[in-house]
């Protein structure tokens, strides 16, 4: 399954539910059409989507964040960024604290599993560096999220 179909997948239960089921696929990076480049299990990226001006992650979700933390053996072999986005509606300040607050929102969720909040990195683009093209619908639905970066630490 590509990173595009899912999101298709995503975009119809978007009406349903405000955030969305992440996404796990070991990746090393993303090719110009977003489908995923398989790696050797050294990433895994997974983005938890969100509706429009909305911060919160519902209890379904929230339990599949859990259950895929958890699944990663030897979990202190990889380090995690979260990269937290925006679409373009609305202003860039309030972008910037909504894309804040989403990050902080998966954070919570990885603290209530004794993980180190300083041991995290965190990066809120807000409305810049959309990966998605925000002159469509889609694209900005796409732009709604949370990147979970889970790297091996190589030393």
């Amino acid at each position: 399954m590509t990173f595009r179909s899912f999101c298709n997948v995503s975009v119809s239960r978007f009406s349903v539910f405000c955030a969305i089921a992440w996404l796990a696929i070991p990746i090393s990076v993303y090719s110009q059409d977003a489908s995923p480049v398989l790696s050797q299990e050294n990433y895994y990226i997974k983005s938890v989507f969100f509706g429009g001006g909305s911060y919160q992650i519902d209890p379904d979700q929230r339990q599949e964040v859990v259950d895929f933390i958890l699944s990663i053996e030897d979990l202190r072999e990889y380090e995690i960024i979260l990269h937290g986005h925006t679409d373009n509606i609305g202003s860039k300040d309030f972008n910037q604290w909504l894309s804040e607050m989403r990050s902080a929102e998966v954070l919570d969720i990885l603290s209530e599993l004794s993980m180190d909040r300083a041991g995290i990195e965190v990066h809120d683009f807000g409305e810049e560096s959309p990966y998605y093209s925000n002159q469509t619908w889609n694209g900005k639905l796409s732009n709604r999220r949370v990147d979970g970066i889970i790297q091996k630490i190589v030393m």
